[in-house]
């Protein structure tokens, strides 16, 4: 326990698109492993895999209850409770990325704090939070539009963290496979915890991908069927798993769309004051980014008729009862394809 009274906390921020899936469902996956040496991983406010409902309480832009509900203040204060009774606990969303950190800052004081955040090389990571965007069904833009205004500032970002806690550790890391420890994502937070190279090895390691990037025609297919409106309910989640299955099962499916070089350079000048204070900052002087070569090409939003039909004629194979709602739920507005 700290001098403050409460215990360890690991807060897990994200970013998205840089293996919180895969991080969270091993978390969930891992309490037994983690309880052995210490660890808790909160079962509350946790949906299903990640603490969610905690980071939307504390974000009222994003549409959730906040302070004013009395029913949400009350889960959450009791949360923390339970939470300042452990030794040492992980609290996971890459929700956190969105708030304002100062927001957190009364209920953090008393704990021992560290913070993880993983970042990602900036066109690699807009590629794949353009993808999971249109994949989530909230997605209608076309590309050339998301890169227009997908404007992360690492520098901004972790100062205002820094700022909101000064007294925490800040543990900054890439999310590039080789500079990973294990080359592996979940090896890495282990590491993050403190925990030896023989300690990780008494974890189990699923050889999956929780969250699937779409691309090639299934991702202008979905960008369509968002056009129609948001799938409601039980065909939101279900369709958003029959993709993800589309994308394992079909490498065409997982191909990265391409993007004219002229824009890759944009990208990159605009991304390198802050990413030269990150390296500075965190990195020892070194990039932590290693150079990357990204499909060149003109945008191209066309959907033709063959992929479209057979985006369907899988969709009826691997997912029937999925396709059977999204034909009705597209029904009124004509082919999707050009």
């Amino acid at each position: 326990m700290s001098e403050k009274g409460a215990g360890k906390l690991y807060l897990h921020i994200g970013r998205h698109k840089c293996g919180t899936s895969t991080l969270q469902h091993f978390l969930c996956g891992s309490e037994t492993e983690l309880a052995a040496h210490g660890f808790v991983y909160p079962v509350a406010l946790r949906t299903p895999v990640a603490h969610h409902p905690l980071a939307h309480f504390y974000n009222p832009r994003a549409g959730q209850p906040g302070d004013n509900d009395a029913e949400a203040a009350a889960a959450v204060h009791a949360f923390w409770q339970d939470v300042k009774a452990a030794p040492k606990s992980i609290v996971s969303s890459e929700a956190l990325q969105n708030l304002d950190p100062a927001t957190l800052v009364r209920d953090l004081a008393d704990f021992d704090l560290t913070i993880i955040v993983y970042l990602r090389e900036p066109l690699d990571y807009l590629l794949s939070a353009y993808a999971q965007r249109v994949k989530g069904g909230g997605g209608t833009e076309t590309l050339d539009a998301f890169i227009d205004r997908f404007r992360p500032d690492y520098r901004d970002f972790l100062m205002r963290w820094q700022a909101a806690f000064p007294a925490a550790e800040l543990k900054v890391r890439a999310f590039e496979r080789s500079g990973l420890v294990g080359q592996d994502i979940r090896r890495d937070f282990l590491h993050c915890l403190g925990l030896t190279a023989a300690e990780a090895e008494t974890f189990s390691y699923p050889d999956t991908d929780s969250n699937v990037s779409i691309g090639g025609p299934l991702l202008e297919f979905m960008r369509r069927i968002n056009l129609r409106g948001r799938p409601d309910g039980l065909l939101h989640h279900s369709l958003y798993q029959a993709v993800q299955k589309l994308a394992a099962l079909y490498p065409e499916y997982r191909t990265r769309p391409v993007v004219p070089a002229r824009l890759q350079e944009e990208i990159r000048d605009r991304n390198a004051a802050s990413l030269g204070w990150l390296a500075g900052t965190y990195f020892g002087g070194l990039s932590p980014f290693p150079e990357k070569t990204f499909p060149e090409g003109e945008i191209d939003h066309g959907l033709s008729c063959e992929s479209c039909d057979l985006i369907w004629q899988r969709l009826e194979e691997n997912e029937p009862s999925v396709a059977e709602d999204l034909r009705l739920h597209v029904a009124s507005g004509g082919p999707l394809s050009d």
